[in-house]
């Protein structure tokens, strides 16, 4: 598994550190991403390059923990983001995005989007189909919004800190895809 590699840094830093982490994730078909802190620091760190416009004045510092942010930020510009605090989730299928995989791994090809049936468990072997389906492009865009709005709800109900920075991120390659052909 990938270690860890330094987590706090300049948002100057932080685009190198995005793409070099973008390309360095490693994945596993029967465990998805290896490191799920890995990817969320690629996202904030895309997101803190863009929104700090790269000044060597803030520094991004990822925590690891428990609590609800993935990083703090220390903005010692004169004029201050309203964000102290960024958290990251994802608008996704859950376990399914993580199913998907383990059919394609099996047969070699897999419906993108079809519905995905799972029995057994780790002890008894996880056995995974896919349905073929096609689907419309409009679905698609109803489904990815779905995603988004379902991430959101979920992080509506928790307590954060004021002046969070609350990203929802998602695939976005079916999402374009269908908004291009509606």
């Amino acid at each position: 598994m990938q270690e860890d590699v330094d987590c706090q840094g300049t948002n100057g830093d932080m685009k190198s550190y995005a793409e070099t982490t973008t390309k360095g994730m490693l994945f596993n078909f029967e465990k998805g991403l290896q490191n799920n802190s890995l990817t969320r620091r690629c996202r904030w760190t895309k997101f803190a390059f863009r929104h700090y416009q790269g000044s060597s004045e803030v520094s991004v510092t990822h925590i690891f923990g428990n609590q609800n942010y993935d990083a703090e930020i220390l903005d010692n510009r004169q004029h201050k983001s309203p964000f102290s605090f960024i958290e990251v989730t994802q608008a996704c299928e859950g376990e399914n995005d993580h199913y998907r995989p383990l059919a394609l791994k099996r047969d070699g090809h897999v419906s993108a989007y079809g519905p995905v049936n799972k029995s057994g468990t780790k002890a008894t072997k996880i056995h995974v189909d896919v349905e073929s389906i096609a689907t419309s492009p409009s679905c698609l865009y109803k489904k990815a919004c779905q995603f988004i709005e379902d991430a959101i709800q979920r992080k509506l109900v928790k307590p954060y800190p004021q002046e969070t920075a609350v990203l929802v991120y998602f695939d976005d390659w079916g999402f374009m895809y269908a908004r291009r052909r509606l």
